[in-house]
């Protein structure tokens, strides 16, 4: 039987500051010869609540001329605004805007057929917190994988693990199917290891599980993106 590899998607986190505004970092990931992107929505100009339909109509006609699918959203909100009183609206509001344009980017043919969320979502989220992004998600057709918890569904940080000495292939079994995201943003030798060993263990345990590279902070982002690559589809690609 013939094993899909999942996409790899590429986000614009941090690509502001090193190649331009969003329609920039798209161009410049397009580029990469990659063919999906994860959009970072707290980046002023892809914000949903301010992105109006023309705007998401104009995100989705780029991503197209770019031959570029969005397969997620990576979404840098601090854990720690999913537990405090203070924050907890806006956090959740910011995670559902992101599920919501997501979902209209598919409906206008611009987003993969199952997007996700990529998020850290603090382990003192209430179970009302948790219960309205999962209601809000499964509305939408969206998954939102936590770095921290396995709800609404799991995500992975392959650089985490290395330096704790995790084991990903065990980590990526136990969490089995509630896996939903693998995400990498350090590429050195001990963390682009794990990924090798994440991917045939994710192919197994995890099949529908994304990759998701942030390169931004790597002295290369182009070279950054393209050991993960190599990795993730194997060396021809």
């Amino acid at each position: 039987m013939e094993i899909t590899t999942p996409p790899l998607l590429c986000s614009t986190t941090g690509l502001r500051d090193r190649v331009g505004p969003p329609r920039a970092a798209l161009t410049w990931i397009a580029a990469q010869r990659a063919r999906h992107a994860a959009l970072d929505t707290t980046d002023p100009a892809l914000r949903p609540r301010t992105l109006d339909r023309p705007a998401r109509r104009e995100l989705a006609a780029t991503l197209g001329r770019l031959e570029l699918a969005c397969g997620g959203v990576d979404l840098p909100i601090p854990a720690e605004h999913f537990e405090s009183p203070g924050t907890v609206d806006r956090a959740v509001a910011a995670v559902l805007g992101a599920v919501g344009l997501l979902s209209e980017l598919r409906s206008l043919g611009a987003a993969s057929a199952e997007p996700i969320v990529c998020v850290a979502i603090g382990a003192g989220a209430g179970g009302d917190v948790l219960g309205a992004l999962e209601d809000g998600a499964g509305r939408e057709g969206v998954t939102i994988a936590s770095l921290m918890g396995d709800r609404p569904a799991a995500a992975v940080d392959l650089a985490a693990l290395a330096r704790s000495g995790v084991d990903a292939s065990r980590r990526i079994a136990e969490l089995g199917g509630s896996l939903g995201c693998i995400r990498i943003d350090r590429f050195d030798r001990s963390t682009l290891a794990a990924l090798g060993l994440a991917v045939p263990a994710a192919s197994v345990a995890s099949p529908g599980a994304v990759g998701l590279v942030d390169a931004s902070e790597a002295p290369d982002s182009a070279a950054a993106w393209a050991s993960a690559a190599d990795v993730w589809n194997g060396p021809a690609v």
